[in-house]
């Protein structure tokens, strides 16, 4: 998805980082009905100055973000492609995250697992356009669904997180039992990491890479 700076030249007089903060979350808000993702910002505070970097299908699906959530419209945006980064052993450039997590199924509560997971597939495909992979797998055998993500960046699992924070929620508390077992690939030092431990103390977390690829586009 292409990829754009907006740049706001003249920001409110007597701007403040927790004020920005707040008009970034209502950007957070919402991104998602349009198929945009808020990847990142950063503010000259004397110069009044602003520049956001945009995931969007088109330059007016990130300008209506932020006409409908704070109405502070960007002065000039930018359609940017990112720089290449190299890649060296053992260093952690790759920005990837993932996750895998093993559930137990409530008794009797197999089928409608199947049912509402894959009813929880399909809104989050429709709105998590920057999510790489997301897929469920069930073993009845053992009474257990596993869930792995592949996110693009840590800010990526955490958007997810916020988005299905209530599914889960009820998930737990209707046909998931205990959790069996929780891994994280990536994402040093990622806030997101504490947020997934609060649900699984257990979490087992592997962050340095060593090598890899993504293809996302193979035939």
């Amino acid at each position: 998805m292409p990829l754009y700076l907006d740049i706001h030249e003249h920001a409110p007089e007597g701007l403040t980082l927790e004020a920005l903060e707040q008009a970034h979350q209502v950007d957070l808000d919402h991104q998602a009905k349009h198929g945009v993702t808020f990847r990142q910002y950063w503010v000259d505070l004397a110069a009044r100055k602003v520049f956001c970097l945009v995931e969007a299908p088109g330059a007016e699906a990130a300008a209506a973000v932020h006409r409908e959530g704070h109405g502070l419209l960007a002065n000039r945006i930018y359609e940017v492609v990112e720089g290449h980064r190299s890649h060296r052993k053992g260093t952690a450039m790759s920005t990837a995250f993932i996750y895998t997590g093993t559930y137990k199924v409530r008794d009797g509560r197999f089928e409608d697992a199947r049912n509402k997971l894959a009813e929880h597939t399909e809104f989050i495909e429709a709105n998590e356009p920057r999510l790489v992979a997301f897929h469920v797998f069930t073993d009845e055998a053992t009474g257990t669904v596993s869930i792995v993500q592949v996110h693009r960046d840590p800010e990526s699992m955490e958007f997810h997180m916020k988005l299905v924070a209530e599914h889960i929620k009820a998930a737990l508390n209707d046909y998931l039992g205990e959790t069996v077992s929780t891994h994280v690939y990536g994402g040093a030092g990622a806030p997101i990491v504490d947020t997934i431990r609060q649900y699984d103390p257990d979490t087992n977390v592997v962050t340095e890479h060593l090598a890899g690829f993504t293809r996302t586009t193979a035939a």
